[in-house]
This record gives structure tokens, C-alpha cells and sequence, in this order.
């Protein structure tokens, strides 16, 4: 059983890279989190969930939870989402994803975001976020960022951006060192 695997859900892409950057740091297994079964992760000392950020839920975290963690695992989250995220957004993003009292090391990565790459209901939903947008003259940086990635692409992924997770894992899996 590999010491560490990595699991993820990916919609566009970004969640998915960084899976593999996590996965080829920590010479871990990588698993595509849809397909995922609980026997290929039954034993494993550090599983690792990345799942992209879609109206503050992790995609498909609480259903690969419940149906597949092992009880008692040692278990880092991970959400990657287009925004750079503020303090008061962490605190709702975790606490809409985690029960009351589950306690996981938990990280969020920056990702991405392409319209021509959505998938037709996101594209409906963002076209609209757009226009309501285009209309603000008092939008901050970040929001006039996610207005210019309609036109130009943003990307965000890098290695980087994994160091703390890495970080924690490594210390999950080598206590002491």
C-alpha cells in the first residue's frame, strides 16, 4: 500500500496539475477522485483530497468522505478556486465543507479560470456574473481580474502554491524529522 495517495477532483484542469505536483513531490498514488474505490486507499498513512471550489462546496469532498476515507486516516484537504480568497471567504469555505468538529490540515490553492473552456451551465452562470460586473465602477482588484479572464485566460497554477501542503504532508508522514 503506497504510503500517500492523492486524490482529486478536477472540472477544468487546475485541480487535477496540482494533484500532480502534490503527487510527484511526495512520491505519492494518484487517483481521479470519480473513479476512486475505498480498497485503493484502505491503509494508506496520508491521503490527500484536492477538489475545485463551485459555489462554496468542494467538488465531490463530503461524497468521497463519507463513501471512502478510512476512518481514523490522516487526511489534508484541498480546494483550489479562482480567487485569491479573503479570511472571511476561508472561513466560509471551510466551515460550509466540514462538519462541526472534524479537524483536517486544510489548504487552498489559487487555479484558473478560461470561459471558452466552461462547460455550457457555468458559461450561463458567468456570462450573467459578467454583465452585473461590467456595470460596477467600484470593482477591487480581484474582481476586475475575474472581468479581464473573460477575455484573457488566467492561470495560476504553479508548484509554489503547494509548498505549505507539502510541507504538512511531509511532516504527517516523516513525525520528528
Amino acid at each position: 500500500m503506497p504510503r500517500c495517495v492523492v486524490v482529486y477532483r478536477s472540472m477544468y484542469g487546475y485541480t487535477r496539475r496540482y494533484a500532480e505536483l502534490i503527487a510527484q513531490a511526495l512520491d505519492a498514488q494518484l487517483l481521479e477522485g470519480s473513479r476512486c474505490q475505498p480498497s485503493e486507499v484502505a491503509g494508506c498513512n496520508l491521503l490527500i483530497y484536492l477538489g475545485g471550489v463551485y459555489a462554496n462546496r468542494i467538488n465531490g469532498w463530503r461524497a468521497f468522505y463519507d463513501r471512502c476515507a478510512p476512518r481514523g486516516a490522516r487526511i489534508i484537504l484541498g480546494a483550489v478556486g479562482y480567487l485569491a480568497g479573503t479570511e472571511a471567504d476561508m472561513q466560509r469555505l471551510w466551515s460550509t465543507n466540514l462538519k462541526p468538529g472534524e479537524e483536517l490540515p486544510r489548504f487552498y490553492m489559487r487555479g484558473g479560470f478560461d470561459y471558452n473552456r466552461l462547460r455550457l451551465g457555468h458559461k450561463l452562470i458567468m456570462r450573467t456574473m459578467f454583465c452585473v460586473l461590467k456595470g460596477n465602477k467600484n470593482l477591487d482588484a480581484e474582481m476586475r481580474s475575474l472581468l479581464d479572464s473573460y477575455d484573457v485566460p488566467a492561470d495560476y497554477v504553479t508548484l509554489e502554491n503547494t509548498a505549505e501542503l507539502i510541507t504538512a504532508a511531509r511532516g504527517l508522514l516523516n513525525p520528528g524529522s
